[in-house]
């Protein structure tokens, strides 16, 4: 599952970084991907992404994430995560998106990896790459089994549109949730 940033209800570029991010990690399968897309109403954008992308969406709407609200959000994706069962949940690293991802890992009881630049494949999976003190190092972390939540670097990685594109003409699916804050 990737997690796209909006705010009112409008993608914000960083977010297409992220998928293509996650488009790799899948072995360039965006079939694999979930897409999901946060905000009020958002199922005509939701609908505008799979037909240029070809990835499946699902439209996270609830009134409370007009604007981004980590608590709201760690809750909705929380349910998402617990029916689709996916390997990996992927943010791009904002304030907001980390605050999330790291509720979501105590929720999920979770492996978290943050400001992830990119990745390797290793023996046991792939193998995430992370900058420490500024860059002055690396380090390389190949998570344990189970879900891992993963915050994204902006910039760190490529949103050409080739690299995101599956198909004009895919079969895609777009599912709508809509949350409240009741009950």
């Amino acid at each position: 599952i990737t997690v796209t940033d909006t705010i009112e209800d409008k993608l914000v570029q960083q977010s297409l970084e992220v998928t293509a991010f996650a488009v790799r990690l899948a072995g360039g399968d965006a079939d694999s991907i979930l897409l999901a897309v946060p905000g009020r109403n958002v199922s005509v954008l939701c609908e505008s992404i799979s037909e240029r992308y070809g990835i499946d969406t699902v439209a996270l709407e609830h009134e409370g994430l007009y604007f981004p609200n980590p608590e709201i959000m760690s809750e909705i994706i929380k349910s998402i995560v617990e029916e689709y069962k996916p390997e990996t949940v992927i943010f791009s690293h904002t304030v907001r998106n980390s605050q999330t991802a790291a509720r979501l890992s105590v929720h999920k009881e979770a492996c978290s990896l943050t400001a992830v630049e990119t990745f390797s494949e290793g023996s046991d999976g792939p193998v995430f790459i992370r900058s420490l003190f500024n860059g002055k190092l690396k380090e390389s972390v190949s998570p344990a089994a189970g879900l891992k939540i993963l915050t994204v670097l902006p910039g760190a990685f490529s949103s050409a549109d080739k690299s995101v594109k599956s198909g004009m003409n895919a079969d895609v699916t777009i599912k709508k949730f809509s949350f409240s804050s009741e009950g």
